[in-house]
Order: C-alpha cells, then sequence, then structure tokens
C-alpha cells in the first residue's frame, strides 16, 4: 500500500484549557532480554524512583496460581506469556512507566504537553539502555486517545456533525441522523500509511456512544512503525508522530469544536 497523509499541517502548535486527551502511550519494543523477566528491576527502580516512587508489578492470570518452576516451564513451553510487567507509578497514578523483558512504555493519563511528555518518556528509556542495553529496537509506537464529552463542554444542544469533520464521522453527518436522542452506534477502523517516517502506519479507531452523562466521541489514534531502529532513531520518530498526531485531530474536529476547546498557543519549542 502506498503511503500517504491526508491530514492537512495545522499552521500552529496549540494547548487547549479544555483538554480532550483521556490517555497517551508511547512504547518501544526490543527483542527479548532474558534478565528483565529473571529479576526484580531494583537498579531500574533506582533511576526513576523520585518520580515515580510506586511500585506493583502485573503477572497473568495463568500464573498467579502455579508455582514458579511450573510458570517456566509454562513459558518453556509456549504455553502463554506468563512473564512479568513491572509498573512504576506517580504518587497521583496518572502517570506510569512500565517494563518487561520486550517493552518499555509510558503511559500519562494527564497529557499536557509534548516536551514534558518525551522527557519523562526518555527517564525511562535512558534507564533500560544504561542498564540491559537493548540491541536495538522493533517496534516504536504513539498513541492519542481523545474523547469528546458533549455534557462536560456544555454542547449538549449540539449534532455531531457540528463539531467533526464530515469525513470523518460519515453517515452521522446525515441530518435525518442527528435528531435526538439519538440511537445509532458508529464505530470504524482505519488503517493509513504515513509518509517521512519508512514503514510508519497509524491505525485510526473512532465512534461514538452513550454514557450515563451523555454522549461521547472517542478518536484513538495508534501511530508505529515495525521497522528495525536504533537509540538515537528514536525521538525523531517519535516526534514527527506527535507532529501528525496534531494534525490529525485539528482535521478531524470543526472550527467551532476548536474554539470551545479553548486553544492557546505553545510557548517556547
Amino acid at each position: 500500500m502506498s503511503e500517504i497523509y491526508p491530514f492537512p499541517q495545522k499552521p500552529q502548535r496549540v494547548i487547549y484549557e479544555q483538554n480532550p486527551l483521556a490517555e497517551v502511550i508511547c512504547q518501544i519494543k526490543f527483542p527479548k532480554i532474558l534478565r528483565i523477566a529473571a529479576e526484580d528491576p531494583a537498579i531500574f527502580q533506582e533511576k526513576i524512583r523520585d518520580i515515580y516512587p510506586l511500585y506493583d508489578v502485573e503477572k497473568p492470570d495463568i500464573a498467579e496460581n502455579l508455582p514458579a518452576n511450573m510458570s517456566d516451564m509454562l513459558a518453556l513451553f509456549g504455553g502463554g506469556n506468563v512473564e512479568p510487567i513491572y509498573k512504576f507509578l506517580t504518587t497521583d497514578e496518572t502517570r506510569l512507566i512500565s517494563l518487561s523483558s520486550e517493552f518499555v512504555a509510558l503511559t500519562d493519563k494527564n497529557y499536557v504537553r509534548w516536551e514534558s511528555f518525551y522527557e519523562q518518556f526518555d527517564l525511562g528509556k535512558n534507564a533500560l539502555e544504561d542498564i540491559y542495553e537493548p540491541a536495538f529496537y522493533t517496534r516504536i509506537g504513539l498513541r492519542y486517545k481523545d474523547v469528546i464529552d458533549l455534557n462536560a463542554l456544555d454542547l449538549t444542544n449540539k449534532n455531531w456533525d457540528d463539531l467533526l469533520n464530515a469525513r470523518l464521522i460519515g453517515l452521522l453527518g446525515l441530518p435525518e441522523l442527528s435528531v435526538q436522542p439519538r440511537e445509532i452506534k458508529s464505530a470504524a477502523v482505519l488503517d493509513l500509511g504515513l509518509k517521512d517516517v519508512k514503514n510508519a502506519r497509524v491505525t485510526l479507531r473512532h465512534g461514538f456512544s452513550k454514557t450515563d452523562d451523555g454522549e461521547i466521541y472517542v478518536i484513538d489514534a495508534d501511530f508505529f512503525t515495525n521497522e528495525r531502529s536504533y537509540p538515537d532513531g528514536v525521538s525523531p520518530i517519535l516526534s514527527r508522530f506527535n507532529r501528525i498526531a496534531g494534525d490529525l485531530f485539528r482535521w478531524a474536529i470543526s472550527d467551532e469544536l476548536h474554539d470551545v476547546l479553548g486553544p492557546k498557543p505553545v510557548e517556547g519549542k
């Protein structure tokens, strides 16, 4: 499939006062490092503990009630993923760094701006490279999940075709389907190639549904490349994904919704 870039570049970076971002995740994968699963990541924790003092470990249910030797045997014979995922959280638990034998990731539920987010991701990436020295990265991914909540934005008197790009919402924009209360639910998944980053793609999942408080529309954009990359090549790829993500969201919403969200210019670089 040919590479495309369907989203016009926005002229200016902005930060929204009414931030629609529910979650941002950045993950890089690498060839399995057995040492990570074989021992507690105490040195890794010490490198990030000032900011991420809370610790948890997640093990798949299949391994919870098995003796250690049986869990190891199950993994050896391909009986399922029984390796732990180590989680390091901030005190308010809105941000966490996850570490496994095959990836490191940052999840942020209070995202404000790219520079701050990448600084935190780089903290985990640098700790990984200092301690475990991955040979290279097999996948680089950046995912943005935006939620447009009509009730929270005081827009319950508006129709979705007033707020979102008609090319995004498709049939939802038809006048005969815009009556309230709306009973139609919509969801779509698009897979698009991207220019400028080798073998890069974005999987765009979007749709609306009802909640106890009203209607919401979710725009979930997952940018990734499975091209082999080395440590110094990660930042340029993620920066490009971040820029495209901003263009995609601005393309997806109307000028009216853009204004309601309260855009403010981003100061500095």
